[in-house]
């Protein structure tokens, strides 16, 4: 369970990183 906990934790880390560059790139 704290594996999948951890992993989903990485996943959403690594959207909200890809997103903020995202944003970054837009502005």
């Amino acid at each position: 369970m704290y594996y999948t906990f951890q992993s989903v934790f990485a996943l959403q880390s690594i959207t909200w990183l890809m997103y903020w560059k995202m944003y970054e790139y837009d502005y």
